[in-house]
């Protein structure tokens, strides 16, 4: 995952697939029911509406966004104390 945040300005098909993979393997790590659910569906409907893009500043732009939400989720989920995690 570090290789995600290490590869920011990678927009290869290999990179995007990994960012995505990760947005969906960090969406699994939620406790909660909910925010797992629209973790999950909120990455798999962004990455389906961006798949036609061909505008290379656009993709850009749309992993710095994914990497983005990525870190967040991080934060949000503490897996030392999933107890209070999300």
């Amino acid at each position: 995952m570090a290789s995600a945040i290490a590869t920011a300005a990678d927009t290869s098909a290999f990179s995007i697939r990994s960012l995505y993979r990760s947005l969906l393997r960090q969406s699994r790590q939620f406790a909660n029911y909910n925010f797992r659910t629209y973790a999950w569906r909120r990455t798999r409907d962004a990455f389906r509406d961006a798949q036609k893009e061909r505008d290379d500043r656009q993709v850009q732009e749309l992993v710095q966004r994914g990497l983005k939400e990525l870190q967040i989720m991080k934060v949000r989920y503490h897996p030392s104390d999933p107890g209070k995690s999300c």
